[in-house]
């Protein structure tokens, strides 16, 4: 009998705290659409990723046609779309993608920020619940509420967010790959592959190769 208590009260448990999870995911996602719908930004940036999103649809071109922008030198010669090598490639062809498709390419601009937001969300409560247990997963996820970063990271057209999605999910699968006595190599392979995307999306975050590499080494 008390056997079967423990195992009923475990899966209550479960279900109790998925219900908790669930609530708190929606709740993230509908205050960043509420606040989307009423403060919504596109940048200089932002516009400049929109145009060699469709610069690679329409001409199959990794190109801008904002010369000059954020360039502090440039060719006053030269051709019009230039290559796009200021800021990295990942963000715009993600958005391309989606074009492809047939979604516009601005509102694929507003929807990549907000699944990454969301994303972001649900990898750091999969990572704490790893690290930690589930009463700190759900703790950080009602806090992240409060956390105003988050909703710009989703209401803003700003290549940060995948950046960050790409970063942290290369992180869950090294931790999930040392925390394995037998960690599958594919974990590390994904892992690379995910920490090279971050990268392609902003440069700064070359530096997660070094970290990554000092968490596998130590």
């Amino acid at each position: 009998m008390k056997n079967k208590s423990f195992k009923f009260q475990d899966k209550f448990n479960n279900i109790f705290n998925k219900g908790y999870f669930v609530l708190g995911i929606l709740a993230i996602a509908l205050i960043a659409l509420f606040r989307g719908l009423n403060a919504f930004g596109f940048s200089p940036d932002d516009m400049c990723y929109v145009d060699v999103a469709r610069t690679i649809l329409n001409e199959g071109k990794i190109a801008t046609h904002a010369i000059g922008y954020n360039m502090r030198f440039f060719p006053v010669d030269s051709p019009i779309p230039m290559p796009f090598t200021v800021q990295p490639p990942v963000y715009p062809i993600t958005l391309s993608l989606f074009g492809f498709f047939g979604v516009p390419i601005v509102f694929a601009a507003r929807f990549v920020p907000f699944l990454s937001m969301l994303g972001i969300v649900i990898l750091m409560y999969y990572l704490i619940h790893l690290l930690y247990d589930e009463m700190a997963a759900i703790l950080f996820l009602y806090l992240s509420l409060l956390f105003d970063p988050f909703y710009k990271l989703g209401i803003n057209a700003w290549s940060e967010g995948l950046s960050l999605f790409l970063m942290i999910l290369s992180f869950f699968l090294i931790v999930k790959f040392v925390r394995k006595q037998n960690g599958k190599l594919s974990l590390l392979l994904l892992a690379g592959i995910f920490s090279g995307l971050s990268f392609g999306t902003r440069y700064i975050l070359g530096l997660w190769f070094i970290i990554a590499l000092v968490m596998l080494i130590s």
